[in-house]
């Protein structure tokens, strides 16, 4: 259970990203579409951020286990530090637990340097069977170790490219549990070369596991569905719901983030 938050932009969108990460904050203070009362998404959060100024690249990698609506001077510092660059691209994860311990460990985004050099950052919003994936891959993690990392590590044993990534993660759908879902955001960093493959694929409570996406000339964005609720009508009209049908998946690879020749597919995939 979590909210979670992609962005590609450059500077003259500021202000509409400004609104989009106020609204993940107020999404995660009070979420009313999972069940009958209003929850929040108290258990922490983090994010890896991108930035270029010219050819210039810097990441910023931050998790934290206060609420983010409690957060108010890293929200700001957020903000300030995206205005620096020209162009920027980052994934946000705000979480509520379903499984493992409120630790830094069990903090979304997941990191793993690979020994070909790659970075791999994953993010994950529905609750999966660890033991299962722990099976099928003949793997054991200790018991504080969340789900969301179980796979995450899954991913950067197995990776080889975009290509495999992207099969890992439509066979991930899988392990998804009763009534829950497998939004994710994975970003991956080749030297200075940055992609991202991103899913949304749900087995029940479409309010909550559905999700929007924005794609315009300088911005690109892909949000849990409580953000909506916390738009103004001007963004609210640029939204693309993305998750209409439960177990119909749906993969969104956004390749050479930062540069000049960005380009985005989505495709379709059933899971029987």
């Amino acid at each position: 259970m979590c909210r979670i938050l992609f962005v590609e932009s450059n500077k003259e969108n500021i202000e509409t990203v400004y609104s989009l990460i106020d609204a993940l904050v107020k999404a995660s203070q009070s979420d009313n579409t999972y069940g009958e009362t209003p929850t929040s998404h108290q258990d922490g959060f983090g994010y890896v951020l991108f930035g270029k100024n010219g050819e210039k690249l810097s990441q910023i990698y931050t998790r934290s286990t206060s609420p983010i609506f409690e957060s108010p001077l890293e929200i700001r510092i957020f903000k300030d530090t995206l205005a620096r660059f020209e162009k920027f691209a980052f994934g946000f994860h705000v979480r509520k637990k379903s499984a493992g311990e409120v630790n830094l460990i069990n903090t979304h985004p997941y990191m793993f340097s690979l020994p070909n050099g790659i970075n791999l950052f994953f993010m994950h919003n529905g609750t999966l069977d660890k033991p299962r994936i722990m099976k099928e891959f003949l793997i054991e993690l200790p018991n504080v170790l969340s789900d969301s990392f179980t796979f995450s590590y899954i991913l950067s044993r197995n990776f080889e490219n975009l290509l495999s990534l992207k099969e890992l993660l439509k066979n991930g759908v899988k392990f998804v549990m009763k009534d829950s879902g497998f939004n994710t955001i994975t970003l991956i960093l080749n030297g200075s070369k940055l992609d991202a493959i991103i899913t949304a694929y749900y087995t029940g409570k479409k309010e909550y596991y559905k999700a929007y996406l924005i794609e315009e000339k300088g911005l690109t964005s892909f949000m849990s569905s409580t953000l909506k609720q916390y738009l103004d009508d001007t963004i609210k009209r640029k939204l693309k719901v993305i998750g209409e049908e439960p177990f119909l998946g749906t993969l969104i690879t956004v390749e050479n983030l930062l540069s000049d020749n960005t380009s985005i597919t989505k495709e379709q995939f059933l899971f029987k």
